[in-house]
């Protein structure tokens, strides 16, 4: 009777276990978005990313704008734990780029030095707008090493990647694009 019991209670965890990630998602009404990065030289609305959501229940787009401030604080405790398997030390630093302010954004360490760029809403590789966050090498094709999926709970859904943390990239391969005035 008691094996039974116990028996009932392990298929019913295991059936709880195997909802997916969306169906979750689903259940808890957190709707996958899509970001575009906004710079100030060519934003009314200054430095951060527009982020859009698609109701596929609706003909209905809801688009916000979350300036650099507020994004800058989202995605160092959202983002990046899960781009390395330590994010001690690190952080996310934005500037210009042939004389536009705020064009590139790379991910630091503790001294400053790029790790890699950093692309809200653009595919480095394919040159296409899609919404994602990606990062990778500006300077070394493939581009992307991670990409990830905006959450409207304001976290981050890794996709496929190259890369499972950034630690495993290889040194040679850390080139990005430097911060440059003119």
């Amino acid at each position: 009777m008691l094996l039974t019991i116990l028996l009932r209670a392990l298929e019913a965890s295991i059936t709880i276990m195997t909802f997916t990630a969306r169906k979750i998602r689903k259940a808890l009404s957190i709707e996958p978005q899509r970001v575009l990065w906004c710079a100030s030289s060519n934003s009314s609305k200054g430095t951060g990313i527009e982020v859009r959501t698609d109701n596929p229940s609706h003909i209905e787009r809801t688009v916000n704008f979350i300036p650099w401030h507020e994004l800058k604080l989202e995605i160092e405790k959202n983002l990046l734990p899960r781009m390395f398997a330590k994010s001690s030390g690190y952080r996310f630093a934005i500037g210009p780029h042939r004389g536009k302010e705020d064009w590139l954004m790379h991910v630091v360490d503790s001294n400053g030095k790029p790790y890699g760029d950093v692309w809200f809403g653009l595919d480095p590789d394919t040159h296409q707008q899609d919404g994602l966050v990606r990062v990778g090498s500006s300077i070394r094709p493939p581009h992307t090493w991670q990409a990830y999926q905006r959450l409207s709970n304001g976290t981050y859904e890794r996709l496929p990647s190259r890369y499972w943390n950034l630690e495993e990239v290889p040194e040679d391969d850390r080139e990005v694009t430097p911060f440059t005035n003119s």
